[in-house]
């Protein structure tokens, strides 16, 4: 049998050269003009379709006394959304995209995980041992600044202050109670040859909290079930900003996962932050726990609500179908299981500001 000679033409080698850098273009965003990242009067501020003036990155990263990261992230040509993660990567890796819109500052910080001596000296500080993951210099920022450019209202997400509100030296009978919870708790001891450096006291090792964000304000909120976040404002309007990152995440010893995440998106007259703090041990139980941050830029109006999720592990298990595609892969998904889960609490807080 003789070997066929196949011939590949200038022409076919010209198109395939094309069709490769048009691939390679379209997955690096088009990145605006130097004018446009660092002038606060850009075209879409003075656009008629938003009633702030948008800067990116937020103004007070112009200035001296600026303690955030420097934001590195351009604005989109064609629809002015800010462009995350940042086209231009960085060592270390760091992504600190920002927006102002109006008085409000919106800053978010994307950073590698704890190293070994910062997570050593967390867990002294908390008096347990941290998630595997724990992304501790991940955050994102609200600030409502007065005419003087004083911060009037702020709230900010992070690792940290949550697992602060994780429970410790509490009863072990009031946890949850699963016949591998000691020995994981054990295997996380601090260990140098047959000695134990440091003993842990019974702490909620699901890492559940009810954290909600920290406010720093000159007006408490208060509650006030009677509002409600607006979903139809919420579904009109192109987004400028969007961000999601993971706070922390632990696997549980193979036994689940107990995982915190936020997401953020801004759009020209509101913006929503959702945190979920999602649980799955496996043959027990499922937790959801959600916040929810409205902010309207028009009517200085601020909503915040937390609700709590549950079901058993049996519950949710009960409620997949053959027809939903693998069960294993819907139990690890948090939207699904959030709507499958019992609403066992909802509370919502309210605060009008000034101008």
């Amino acid at each position: 049998m003789t070997d066929r000679k196949i011939n590949i033409d200038s022409i076919h080698i010209d198109n395939a050269r094309k069709m490769s850098q048009l691939t390679q273009k379209s997955r690096i965003p088009a990145r605006p003009s130097q004018s446009m990242t660092t002038n606060s009067t850009q075209k879409w501020s003075s656009s008629p379709k938003v009633a702030h003036q948008v800067s990116v990155p937020a103004l007070s990263t112009k200035t001296s006394t600026n303690s955030h990261n420097s934001c590195s992230n351009p604005q989109c040509d064609h629809c002015g959304s800010v462009i995350v993660p940042a086209p231009a990567a960085s060592l270390p890796l760091t992504d600190a995209p920002s927006i102002s819109i109006g008085n409000w500052e919106v800053f978010t910080t994307r950073k590698p995980i704890l190293n070994s001596q910062d997570t050593e000296q967390l867990e002294k500080t908390l008096g347990f041992p941290i998630p595997e993951m724990t992304f501790g210099h991940n955050k994102v920022q609200v600030f409502k600044l007065s005419k003087d450019r004083s911060i009037e209202w702020s709230i900010d997400f992070n690792a940290i202050d949550a697992l602060k509100m994780v429970r410790k030296n509490v009863d072990p009978s009031e946890l949850l109670q699963v016949s591998y919870a000691q020995d994981w708790v054990n295997a996380r001891q601090h260990r140098k040859g047959d000695e134990i450096m440091e003993i842990f006291r019974p702490f909620d090792w699901s890492y559940t909290s009810d954290y909600k964000g920290t406010i720093t304000s000159k007006v408490p909120m208060e509650i006030d079930n009677s509002k409600a976040i607006p979903p139809a404002k919420l579904q009109t309007g192109s987004i400028l900003f969007f961000n999601d990152m993971i706070l922390f995440e632990d696997e549980l010893g193979d036994n689940g996962i107990s995982l915190l995440n936020i997401k953020i998106r801004v759009m020209k007259d509101c913006l929503l932050i959702l945190q979920r703090l999602f649980l799955r041990v496996d043959n027990v139980i499922f937790r959801v726990y959600d916040t929810r941050v409205y902010i309207d830029f028009e009517k200085l109006e601020i909503i915040r609500e937390f609700k709590r999720l549950e079901a058993s592990y049996q519950e949710i298990k009960q409620q997949i179908n053959a027809g939903l595609g693998d069960p294993r892969a819907l139990m690890r998904d948090t939207a699904w299981v959030a709507d499958h889960c019992k609403e066992i609490f909802k509370e919502r807080e309210y605060v009008q500001l000034s101008e």
